[in-house]
Formats: C-alpha cells, sequence, structure tokens
C-alpha cells in the first residue's frame, strides 16, 4: 500500500497550537496530508508525494536530498525519534515528484505522531520541511519490536563496518578509517541543515583507537566481539541521544520553537551568495582549543516587523542577520553567542513587541541549541523605539517581567548564574577557564511612575542600581582562582568611552562600575558609598579581591554607538570594544538602503581569544574589517 500527498509551496502551513509542548499537527479539516499505518506494518510504508510551487508549477527537486524527521507518538519507555535519509526515491525531480520508503522503526509506537515532516536539502541547506499528519494504528495481535531512536545514515555504516571486519580483510586500517571519514561527513551534514543533532556521533571515532590496535596485533575480530561493538556504537548513540534530547524536550528549545510556527520566520532566507566569502571568513580556519575561547556577538540588530515581509521595511532582514549569526556556530563552533542589545527596534504596537522578542530569540537559538546565547537588554528593547519614555504612559512600554519572558531568563537554560531571574548573569566555560559576564546597562527604575501614571526616567539614561553592582562586586567577579579569565558585556558603554562626553547624568554609577573592575584587575578592595542619586544610591557595598589575587580582565565589550571603536585608556590598559550595528535602516532620517542585498547589509563578529597569548582578533561579517587586541 502506499499514499500520495500533496504540497503547494509557500501556502501550507500548519495551524497555530494552543499547547506547544504536546501538540497534534493539524493542517484544518480539510487536510489531505496525512498518513496512516498499521503498527509494526512493514509493506504499507510508501507515501509519494508532489511538491508544487504557488502558481501550480512542479517544483523541482534536481539536485536535492530528502530527509524524514518524526518525534514518535508518546510512549511509557520514553521518547523516540527517527532521523532517516536512505528512503528517498528520486521519481520525477523536474516534476516535483519523489517516493519515500519509511523505516520500519517508524511504526513500533501506536498513536498520532507529535511531529513530521520532510526536510528538503540542497546543498547542505534546508530548502524547506513539509509537514504531515502520521498516525500508526494499534495492532494487538503482532509485537516484540521495541522502539529505539532510528538515525538512518549511521546504522548504515555502522551495518558496513561490522560487516567489513568480520570478514577480517587485510584492509582493518583502510576500513577503520574510511568508518571515521563517514562518521565525520555524517555529523557535519547533519548539523549544516539544523536537524535534530549536533554532535552526538563524534564520540564514536575514539571507540576506533581501541580497535584497531586489537587488529594491528592481530587479534581475532570474533562473532561475540563484533555484537559487543555493535552494542557498544548503540549505546554510545543513545547516549549522545540523550543528551541531545533533554535539550530538544526543555524549555529553550519549545519556548523558541512557539515563535517560530511560521516556517518563513523560523528559516527565513537561506544565506545570500554576495555573503558567502564573509560567511566563509567567520567559519574558516577559526583557531580552537584549550586555549582559544570563541563568541559570536552581534549587537544592535533593531529588528521590526512592519511592511509587507520581513524582506523590506525600516530595519530588512534583522531576523536572517540573527540566523546567520546563529549558523555560523554550526561550523565555528563558538563556545557563546552573544546579542548585546536593542535586539529588537520597539517603534511597534506594544501587543506586537513580545512576539517580536521571540522570534528575534528562536532565530538565535533553533539553528544551534546547544550553542549557550544570551539576550542583553538594550535601551530599545523595552519598545521605547525612538520615542522619550519619558512621560509615557506605562502602558505603552514593556516592563522588566515582559523582557525577561522575551529573553528567557527565568529558567537559565544554559546553566548560567543569574540573580534570581535577573537580566544580567555569568556563565563559566570550564574547560577554558573563563567566564562569561552579562550586565543590564539599562538597570533604570522603570516601576518609578510620576503623578500621572507615567514613567519618570527616558529609557536613553544608563545606569546600574545598587543590587546589580553588589551582585557584579561580589558574585560575578568572584572567580574560582586567579587563573581564570572574565569578560564583560554590555549595552551602554561607559560615557567616558571612545572620546564621549563624561556626563554622569547620561550613565548612573558608571564610575562605580570602573571602580569595582579596577578592584578586581588590581587585587585590591573596592567599598562603594554613592547617594547622590536616591534612586541609584549604594550604601556599604563592599569587596575584596585580595584573596583572589589580580585578576585578568580579557576586554568589556558594548553596542549602541552604531560604529566601530575601541579605548584602552578607561581601564588602563584593558580594551572596550564598541561592536557596530547589525542593522541597515531606512527612514526619513536615515538612508541606507544602498547596503542593502549586499556584503554591507550586515555586521558582526566572531570574538576569538587567545587565552595564553592574552590576544583578541575579531573576525568580521559583513561591513567593516577584522580588528586586533591585546589584554
Amino acid at each position: 500500500m502506499s499514499q500520495t500527498l500533496t504540497y503547494v509551496i509557500g501556502s501550507d502551513r500548519r495551524a497555530l497550537v494552543d499547547n506547544i509542548q504536546d501538540f497534534k499537527v493539524d493542517f484544518g479539516y480539510d487536510n489531505q496530508n496525512w498518513v496512516q499505518a498499521r503498527q509494526y506494518e512493514r509493506s504499507m510504508r510508501q507515501v509519494f508525494v508532489n511538491i508544487k510551487n504557488e502558481d501550480g508549477t512542479p517544483f523541482d527537486l534536481t539536485g536535492c536530498n530528502v530527509w524524514f524527521e518524526g518525534l514518535l507518538p508518546k510512549n511509557s519507555n520514553g521518547d523516540f525519534r527517527i532521523i532517516d535519509d536512505n528512503g528517498y526515491v528520486a521519481l520525477e525531480p523536474s516534476a516535483g515528484r519523489f517516493r519515500f520508503d519509511m523505516p520500519g522503526y517508524a511504526f513500533t509506537v501506536a498513536g498520532s505522531y507529535r511531529q513530521a515532516f520532510f526536510r528538503i536539502v540542497k546543498n547542505g541547506n534546508s530548502v524547506t520541511t513539509l509537514e504531515f499528519d502520521l498516525d500508526v494504528l494499534a495492532d494487538k495481535v503482532i509485537d516484540g519490536l521495541v522502539p529505539k531512536d532510528w538515525i538512518g545514515p549511521f546504522e548504515q555504516i555502522a551495518d558496513q563496518l561490522v560487516d567489513d571486519l568480520q570478514k577480517h580483510t587485510d584492509s582493518a586500517d583502510k576500513i577503520i578509517a574510511d568508518f571515521q571519514q563517514k562518521v565525520t561527513d555524517l555529523v557535519n551534514q547533519l548539523n549544516q541543515q539544523g536537524s535534530t543533532t549536533t554532535s552526538m556521533l563524534t564520540e564514536l571515532q575514539n571507540r576506533i583507537t581501541d580497535l584497531e590496535a586489537k587488529i594491528k596485533q592481530d587479534g581475532l575480530f570474533t562473532q561475540a566481539e563484533a555484537d559487543t561493538f555493535r552494542q557498544t556504537v548503540q549505546s554510545t548513540v543513545n547516549n549522545q541521544l540523550d543528551e541531545f534530547q533533554s535539550q530538544f524536550n526543555g524549555p529553550a528549545f519549545k519556548e523558541a520553537q512557539q515563535a517560530s510556527l511560521d516556517t518563513n520566520m523560523m528559516y527565513g532566507e537561506s544565506l545570500p551568495s554576495y555573503f558567502e566569502n564573509s560567511f566563509n571568513h567567520v567559519t574558516q580556519g577559526i583557531p580552537s582549543g584549550n586555549d582559544v575561547f570563541n563568541i559570536a556577538t552581534i549587537s544592535d540588530t533593531h529588528c521590526q516587523e512592519e511592511g509587507a515581509t520581513i524582506f523590506d521595511g525600516y530595519t530588512a532582514k534583522s531576523l536572517e542577520h540573527c540566523q546567520w549569526c546563529a549558523l555560523s556556530t554550526l561550523y565555528n563552533h563558538a563556545d557563546a553567542l552573544v546579542a548585546l542589545g536593542d535586539n529588537i527596534n520597539g517603534d511597534e504596537p506594544t501587543g506586537r513587541l513580545n512576539m517580536t522578542l521571540m522570534h528575534v530569540r528562536s532565530m538565535l537559538q533553533t539553528k544551534y541549541v546547544r550553542t549557550a546565547m544570551f539576550m542583553i537588554r538594550g535601551n530599545h528593547d523595552n519598545g521605547a523605539g525612538h520615542q522619550s519614555t519619558e512621560g509615557i504612559n506605562a502602558d505603552e512600554v514593556l516592563n522588566d517581567d515582559d523582557i525577561k519572558n522575551g529573553f528567557g531568563t527565568k529558567l537559565n537554560y544554559y546553566g548560567e548564574v543569574r540573580d534570581g531571574d535577573s537580566l544580567y548573569f555569568y556563565k563559566d566555560f570550564t574547560d577554558k577557564k573563563v567566564r562569561v559576564i552579562g550586565l543590564d546597562s539599562n538597570d533604570i527604575p522603570l516601576e518609578k511612575k510620576d503623578s500621572n501614571g507615567n514613567y519618570a526616567y527616558d529609557t536613553s539614561t544608563a545606569g546600574f542600581r545598587a543590587q546589580q553592582l553588589n551582585w557584579f562586586a561580589n558574585k560575578a567577579l568572584m572567580l574560582p582562582d586567579n587563573t581564570w579569565q572574565a569578560i564583560v558585556f554590555f549595552h551602554i558603554p561607559f560615557p567616558n568611552a571612545f572620546g564621549q562626553w563624561a556626563d554622569d547624568n547620561s550613565f548612573k554609577n558608571y564610575h562605580n562600575a570602573i571602580a569595582i573592575l579596577n578592584a578586581f584587575k588590581n587585587g585590591t578592595s573596592v567599598n562603594v558609598n554613592d547617594t547622590s542619586n536616591p534612586d541609584f544610591a549604594i550604601s556599604g557595598l563592599q569587596a575584596d579581591y585580595s584573596k583572589q589575587g589580580k585578576g585578568t580582565l580579557i576586554a568589556v565589550v558594548n553596542g549602541h554607538l552604531h560604529r566601530d571603536d575601541q579605548d584602552t585608556s578607561v581601564l588602563n590598559g584593558t580594551p572596550i570594544i564598541e561592536v557596530t550595528k547589525s542593522a541597515s535602516f531606512v527612514s526619513s532620517v536615515i538612508n541606507e538602503s544602498g547596503q542593502r542585498n549586499t556584503n554591507d547589509e550586515d555586521a558582526w563578529d566572531i570574538i576569538s581569544v587567545d587565552t595564553k597569548g592574552h590576544k583578541i582578533h575579531c573576525y568580521r561579517f559583513g561591513r567593516g574589517s577584522d580588528r586586533d587586541f591585546t589584554y
């Protein structure tokens, strides 16, 4: 038996759902894109698919490969996934027709698939994904097939390896080398297309070393040893899948998924050809190792979703800019990704601001969930936009809790340490002995209103209040020992950096933050008592770094000014690095339309830190150029 599915690219989308954590895909009552099969069934698993463009012409599949990816129905033994490309059979590629032979393990659990789709891949990139309903009917007569995660390409590689080794050929060296290369190629392929895995197979390569040594010593590879080897391989895969599933089922993925049900938003635009050289620059040849720490940093995307599509309007393609930055981490394996503030522009209806924040976060998270990704607040992220917040009614601007929901600060997705659910945090990277610290430079009392219920402060005012500075001094900068190094990120730079105005009113308590950083660097103590402004008063803040010893501050990294700049005078030799904006603007005030659809449309960095040599190299994507610093 078989079943035929028909898709129209651009118009067939699944409906929004109420419960993202446990949903059944539903295209509506007139949906014809469903598949039904009997549990354990072997003969009825062929699915025929026709794909058309919106104008009715066939979608050309020439040069494409197709993967089936599915999350099986709930089962008491756990959650199981199918990832398979072995079943793809191209029938008439130019006519948009193919057949997919589903693996037997796709029908081991009765019920409705929680998600099932075909991923169409071309040149390593996902062209589109097509979802359908997949129901598995219970079989009360035949049983015995135990459900498991099924990764078709790996199953084929493992079967071939064991078969070759059991023949005990003289070409064992080549067999092992081929296996290692196939595993590496498979990991790269899955990573490049953003499938539900990242590096879960790489550990398998370590298993080959012992086997290789035994074969070279003329040890006999018996049937029992072949079975043991297969079990070891399968156990490794299962362990890695368990690790991944804990993240796939976690809140970070699910909340990001909630904001990206529209596949146009989730996958955006494929990387344009005019960015090819820039993308290669930030992904190829990036150094790695225990003494190298890499951070993807994007600032001032100013995402705004007005206009007919996300590809035009005031800050076109801002979501795509976030996507491409996140995509780079698939290749350069950055340790962290920091979105450095003004992630949204804010000149939108209040009801849409939260969703805009979620769309930005989904773009940053869904491409490579395992990269530690953090969003930092800028002066636009609460929805103030170009307006002066002062005097604006509180209902028109997002409060701190709204921002926390948008940024996902409440569940510590990546093991970071926060002050409760604060917008400031630190994250330790133990293997590199590096602590990444993110501060909130818009820590101003938005809860303070005037007699009319309007905001008392303008969000262009920057500041660190007492609670954050005390946490910064006595938590974030207290490292495990002084062999560790720290790097600090926040949006608005110190007002005396980069030759700006040195006006304390523009940045509350900035001089106290500098005093804390200098005490950390020098291994001394600091005492802060400052009651000059009641809303930013600090009383009795003390921190002693003498036992910790002199600290190593890699850099302070900021956005906000929309230009590249650097300063080494404010912190006595420590570089303060200003990162230019990612957005390209088009308005009555500024028109950068000439940058659109060129390499100058976007700009962000991979900041690569040589922790042993105390050197920094910023690899630039898009407009601008690389920069070097020492610390």
